[in-house]
């Protein structure tokens, strides 16, 4: 999906880190923007290729997800505006192994 898409990263949000890692093992052209509620985890992440790692709050509204994900991916520059990000997760949050949920977000343009 991400190369049809052509999509500036993809934004991974993870509890254990397993989602980032997986993502990482497929080498993918696009970087990997990994979202964890948890230090501990960011730090794991940090190692793997092709991940950038960032501690974001723990979300409990998947509305949230598009939102954190693309304004992460502007702040670590990983994105520009009005490219693409592809954003996996899984519902329940917060429940380890259940990414179920794939979305393509734009980064908003900027305005003139």
């Amino acid at each position: 999906a991400a190369e049809i898409a052509s999509t500036a990263c993809i934004a991974a949000f993870t509890t254990t880190g397993q989602t980032a890692l997986r993502l990482a093992r497929e080498r993918p052209l696009q970087p990997t923007l990994a979202l964890t509620p948890h230090l501990k985890t960011a730090r794991k992440l940090a190692l793997a290729w092709g991940v950038e790692a960032r501690v974001v709050p723990d979300l409990t509204d998947p509305e949230d997800l598009a939102r954190v994900a693309v304004e992460q991916a502007v702040a670590t520059g990983l994105a520009t505006p009005g490219q693409r990000v592809i954003i996996l997760a899984g519902l329940p949050m917060g429940s380890p192994g259940a990414a179920n949920i794939l979305r393509i977000a734009h980064t908003p343009r900027r305005s003139a």
